[in-house]
């Protein structure tokens, strides 16, 4: 399957055959899901020795009170750990982020590094 990087305006989509190599030599790319624990950050496991950058995304059907409506990756270099944060409105009336203790929604991870 190609990879589509960006979209280039006077070629169209440009595909790169191996986006790992397109990252550096010896990196890997990981993705997977993680049902948030509640214990803000949820930890996840990579299998990477060593993690280089990191995003998350919100996996819901439905919005709730209290759900998550952002995420938030940090990681050691060093480590292959991620930890994702999970935070939800504060209330219906106050648009201030509180950290989510939501164990019932799900986040999508994509990880890269050695």
């Amino acid at each position: 399957m190609p990879f589509y990087p960006y979209n280039n305006r006077s070629t169209g989509l440009v595909s790169v055959a191996n986006p790992v190599a397109a990252l550096a030599t010896g990196y890997k790319i990981v993705a997977g899901d993680v049902l948030l624990d509640g214990s803000n950050p949820t930890p996840v496991a990579t299998g990477l020795a060593a993690i280089v950058g990191a995003v998350a995304t919100l996996r819901s059907t439905l919005a709730s009170t209290g759900a998550p409506v952002v995420l938030q990756t940090q990681f050691t270099t060093s480590t292959g750990n991620l930890d994702i944060y999970a935070f939800a409105f504060l209330s219906t009336a106050d648009s201030a982020l509180t950290g989510s203790a939501s164990t019932t929604h799900r986040a999508n991870y994509l990880a890269w590094g050695r």
